[in-house]
């Protein structure tokens, strides 16, 4: 399996954000790579594989938040980006 965008951009920019207690990572701005992406898979779940590393999908599968965390969750993600949340 190949790497995600944000993977791949290990020298890219980040922005922190906290949610469940603990600080997440994501890119400051999307790329073209991420906006393809997410055109594949505009879920929550693509969202989250999009922009969080490895570690930050592991972390956040151990957390195992329920559909509505999950959306609460990658509105919180996106709103740290600059977007508007999903909902």
């Amino acid at each position: 399996m190949s790497d995600t965008p944000a993977q791949s951009e290990a020298t890219a920019e980040t922005v922190e954000f906290e949610h469940f207690d603990r600080t997440w990572h994501v890119p400051s701005s999307a790329r073209l790579s991420h906006q393809r992406t997410l055109r594949r898979d505009p879920s929550n779940i693509g969202i989250v594989d999009t922009f969080l590393s490895a570690d930050e999908v592991e972390a956040l599968d151990e957390i195992d938040p329920t559909v509505d965390e999950l959306d609460e969750f990658t509105d919180v993600l996106l709103e740290a980006m600059g977007f508007q949340g999903n909902s």
